[in-house]
Parts: C-alpha cells; sequence; structure tokens
C-alpha cells in the first residue's frame, strides 16, 4: 500500500462528512473533491510520464 491510498480515503471521508454537516457546496469550496482526486490517481499511476523527474532524465 502505498501513501497515497490512505490520503485519499481520508479526504473522502472529509469530503462527506463536510458535505452532511455544511451541506453540498462547503467541501467543493474547499477543494476536498480535487485533493481526493489527486491522491486517488498518484495511488493508482504506476508511471508519471509528465514528472519533471522523467523529462529531465
Amino acid at each position: 500500500m502505498q501513501l497515497t491510498e490512505p490520503d485519499f480515503l481520508l479526504l473522502v471521508f472529509a469530503f462527506l462528512s463536510m458535505s452532511i454537516a455544511l451541506g453540498i457546496k462547503a467541501p467543493l469550496d474547499y477543494s476536498v473533491w480535487v485533493g481526493s482526486a489527486a491522491a486517488f490517481l498518484l495511488a493508482t499511476l504506476d508511471k508519471f510520464p509528465l514528472s519533471i523527474d522523467e523529462l529531465s532524465s
């Protein structure tokens, strides 16, 4: 398990908690959904073709 998988789950939990407590607009204003999507992307990709490290080598 990589480090980003728990990050993804934590951000999804934060998104759902904020949605229940404050309404759907609050987590979207704080970009929680974008952060959880980015963490999920990093957790599932094996290779990063557009990373700085890949481009510089």
